[in-house]
């Protein structure tokens, strides 16, 4: 433990940064900065409770429902769409004029996940006690749970009233291989064509994140068959796929098919290959591609985008697979998570254009001891460095030393943030 602090002492004797945040799992270290933590109240419209007769209304309350009334239709559609859908159907039952006014939200987020569930019960928040029971059940009843939630789902799909949509999101923890899994995501895909949606994110992940073979399904492949002069996804700005198996016959369709689409991501997509992104034209600036399979299959990434900022990389294998960023003036952010990623930065210096890189964040949580010792002794230059961000995990009895190098090679560093799992002995 003494050893570990007194490396953090050795930093601060010669490292001259603006701002250094260390975050720590075991240790209660200094940080410069925290982030404010904000209350969320949740909003929740209920009807009265009947007891045989009609229950009154305080006349405050009353005036208050009269005036909302009185708002015009688009306005409660868009107070409704930053509810959660189920929030949304409750007021189904406020009145007449309330009735349908929910199946109008531009903005539909079905989430089903263990971190959903469990940061409502951190945060003191109403949710539906079976839900959890069904995650912490035995396979039968998780599948049961499983198709009685992507039923809901298509339910409220098929009341959908709206001509187009802003954001469809559906999320939910896949434990094992669902037959009728593709058949439900192919409508879902399809009733987000139809509504040419502009955010469309599916996160069939598992809970542990296990690798979990047949959990990926496939993304439909009729869409190759569709003509690309067609407005289907012509509103489309942001897709994030993840655990859905996508081709790269697939992903070459939205890059050219999508003139507006300014944010990818693609986790855990076992069908691609050869990624390759370019075109004079595309509008791309975020892009994130990773995975946390060991047996994948990809062999190489080819980045051509003019527009983009930031690029997101992480996997779990060594870094053998071809990395090549050409005309990407504009890229000032890389975020590197692999078995070796530190190493990964000597090897693609020049592919990754890191000599120009404003902020670069490297995850070196699958570090261990030996990969400590053989933690390179000099980097290539990060002259235009200002934002540096580490991830790792190190022993109580362990310095932090090995560090130097790479903060040495950034003369122009103005931000440290260090995030440090302390691993007890």
């Amino acid at each position: 433990m003494r050893s570990l602090i007194s490396s953090f002492e050795g930093f601060w004797n010669w490292v001259k940064v603006e701002e250094v945040s260390i975050f720590s799992t075991h240790l209660n270290l200094m940080s410069s900065r925290t982030s404010d933590l904000k209350d969320l109240a949740p909003v929740c419209i209920m009807p009265a409770e009947k007891h045989g007769k009609r229950s009154r209304q305080a006349p405050l309350e009353s005036d208050l429902m009269c005036c909302i009334n009185e708002l015009p239709d688009e306005m409660l559609m868009n107070i409704l769409s930053n509810l959660e859908v189920k929030e949304a159907a409750k007021t189904s039952v406020l009145s007449r004029k309330w009735r349908n006014l929910w199946t109008f939200s531009a903005n539909l987020d079905f989430d089903r996940t263990w971190k959903k569930l469990w940061k409502k019960l951190w945060e003191n928040l109403e949710i539906d006690v079976r839900d959890l029971w069904m995650l912490y059940s035995d396979t039968k009843r998780q599948k049961h749970g499983v198709h009685k939630f992507m039923e809901s789902v298509s339910n409220v799909l098929d009341r959908h009233r709206g001509s187009t949509l802003d954001r469809l999101r559906i999320a939910f923890n896949m434990h094992f291989y669902c037959p009728c899994i593709e058949q439900y995501v192919a409508k879902w895909v399809d009733f987000a064509l139809v509504k040419r949606v502009r955010i469309l994110e599916l996160d069939l992940t598992s809970a542990s994140g296990s690798d979990v073979s047949e959990s990926a399904c496939a993304f439909p492949s009729w869409l190759l068959s569709i003509p690309l002069d067609l407005p289907c996804f012509d509103r489309l700005t942001a897709l994030c796929l993840n655990s859905v198996s996508i081709s790269d016959a697939e992903l070459a369709y939205f890059l050219s098919s999508c003139p507006l689409l300014e944010q990818l991501s693609v986790r855990n997509a076992r069908g691609l290959k050869n990624v390759r992104v370019s075109g004079v034209a595309l509008t791309l600036n975020r892009l994130e591609i990773g995975s946390n399979y060991v047996c994948d299959q990809l062999e190489s990434v080819e980045i051509c985008a003019p527009n983009l900022t930031s690029f997101k990389y992480g996997w779990c294998r060594e870094p053998t697979v071809k990395m090549c960023l050409t005309d990407v003036p504009k890229l000032a952010w890389i975020s590197l998570r692999n078995s070796s990623c530190e190493h990964s930065i000597v090897k693609f210096h020049n592919d990754l254009c890191l000599s120009r890189m404003k902020k670069l964040e490297l995850d070196l949580r699958s570090m261990d001891h030996d990969r400590c010792l053989q933690f390179p002794r000099s980097f290539p230059e990060l002259n235009n460095l200002e934002d540096l961000g580490l991830k790792f995990i190190v022993r109580e009895d362990e310095n932090l030393l090995f560090l130097n190098s790479i903060i040495a090679a950034s003369p122009c560093l103005q931000k440290l943030t260090m995030e440090v799992h302390v691993r007890l002995n």
